[in-house]
C-alpha cells in the first residue's frame, strides 16, 4: 500500500483567542485546504499508510488520530480540579457570581 507523510499543524481557536494543536494529522495539500491552520508542525512529519488519509475530510486523518510509534497522549481533566480552581477564583475576588 503506498504511503504519504502527514503533520500536525496548528489552527486558532475562536473561543479562547489562542491557537491550539489540531486533533487531526494531514498531507500539506490537506492542510491548506482547510483554511484554519495556522502553522505546519514541520518537525512531526510521519509517514503513514495513504488509507488513513482522507476517510471524511480530504487530506487529513480522523479525529485523535495516532500513528503508530507515536506516543499517545490523552488530554483528561480532573472533575475536582474545576471545582477548587472556581472555588479559590471566587475567595480571591477574581470571580463574582
Amino acid at each position: 500500500m503506498p504511503t504519504v507523510k502527514i503533520y500536525q499543524f496548528e489552527v486558532y481557536d475562536i473561543q479562547t483567542d489562542l491557537t491550539k494543536r489540531s486533533r487531526r494529522w494531514g498531507t500539506l495539500d490537506g492542510i491548506e485546504n482547510t483554511k484554519v491552520a495556522t502553522r505546519v508542525l514541520r518537525e512531526t512529519e510521519t509517514e503513514v499508510d495513504a488509507s488513513v488519509i482522507g476517510i471524511s475530510v480530504a487530506g487529513l486523518t480522523e479525529i485523535d488520530f495516532i500513528p503508530s510509534g507515536q506516543p499517545e497522549t490523552k488530554q483528561t481533566m480532573n472533575p475536582s480540579f474545576l471545582g477548587s480552581s472556581l472555588r479559590d477564583a471566587t475567595r480571591s475576588g477574581v470571580y463574582r457570581s
